[in-house]
């Protein structure tokens, strides 16, 4: 019984923080705010900052489970690596995001709203679950 309640509950924090996270990560969302009839998306400095956006989402994609398996397996002690792992995760794609629109001719935000949204991810990281640690028992039943 505890067993089956402790995979419902990963499975269901885990489809949480997927709808919570959103599906596309912010370098994607800002390929996609691009208008690509502009010269300047077809720059090679847009080419550049456009080449690799494709690991940031790859990142975001595999944060969902990794956080959350890590958890399980090493325990609460992983709980502050986690969280600094996600937060560099989201930064690093904030950055990108930023970059690719300062080459592209779209719009970068401030670093201070970055720095804000960074902060808020991380809570809702936390409040989705996809940092908290499952309840392990500390002695088995008799």
């Amino acid at each position: 019984m505890y067993t089956f309640n402790l995979i419902s509950r990963f499975i269901l924090l885990n489809i949480i923080s997927f709808f919570a996270s959103g599906c596309a990560s912010h370098s994607t969302q800002a390929i996609g705010k691009l208008d690509n009839t502009q010269p300047i998306f077809h720059s090679n400095a847009c080419k550049n900052a456009r080449s690799n956006a494709w690991v940031y989402q790859e990142a975001k994609d595999a944060k969902l489970w990794a956080g959350p398996s890590a958890l399980l397996i090493a325990g609460p002690i992983a709980f502050i690596p986690m969280l600094f792992a996600n937060a560099s995760v989201n930064a690093a794609d904030h950055l990108k995001a930023a970059d690719i629109a300062y080459n592209c001719g779209g719009n970068p935000r401030n670093p201070e709203a970055v720095a804000g949204d960074i902060a808020l991810e991380a809570t809702i990281d936390i409040a989705t679950g996809s940092l908290i640690p499952a309840n392990l028992p500390l002695k088995s039943a008799p």
